[in-house]
């Protein structure tokens, strides 16, 4: 008994656009990357003046990442709020150490703001990525040049030669 053909639906399904650009599957182009441009942000008026040194260090490379709009500055004057409160938090705890005695006879313990500190800096870490000025370990498809396909002279349909004439 034979088998009866191929079945509908049977066989390798379709991949979506990215994985098959990645496996080299001809015809496939380059998955588009949507460019933001980077449009000018001001600095919000009455700032902190030790706010305002973090804006001006950390603005430039969330403006260029296209992730400080006019949206979204309002999060960034509130990272920056934490960035310098994080500072502070660790410039007191370097101050006093790490752990204290809270009285005569009584045992050391942590410092209060060690805990504390230690929640803001995951916080801070967390929107630094957010706003693309924090390391990802990889680099950024929107900043990664794109390579020409180097067999692009190849995709177009090759010409069948017959009697080995050309």
């Amino acid at each position: 008994m034979g088998s009866g053909g191929a079945r509908a639906g049977s066989g390798p399904k379709p991949r979506n656009r990215i994985a098959a650009f990645v496996s080299g599957a001809r015809g496939v182009a380059a998955p588009t990357v949507a460019v933001v441009p980077a449009a000018p942000v001001v600095m919000p008026v009455g700032m902190p003046l030790a706010q305002q040194a973090v804006w001006l260090e950390l603005a430039p490379h969330a403006i260029a990442a296209g992730t400080l709009t006019a949206g979204t500055a309002a999060s960034f004057v509130r990272l920056c709020g934490a960035v310098v409160r994080l500072a502070r938090w660790q410039a007191q705890v370097e101050r006093d150490g790490d752990t204290l005695t809270m009285g005569e006879g009584m045992p050391l313990t942590i410092h209060p703001l060690v805990p504390k500190a230690l929640a803001l800096e995951k916080d801070v870490r967390v929107w630094s990525k957010d706003f693309a000025i924090s390391p990802f370990g990889k680099a950024q498809p929107s900043l990664v040049p794109v390579a020409l396909d180097p067999f692009a002279e190849f995709d177009s349909p090759l010409q069948v030669l017959q009697g080995g004439k050309v």
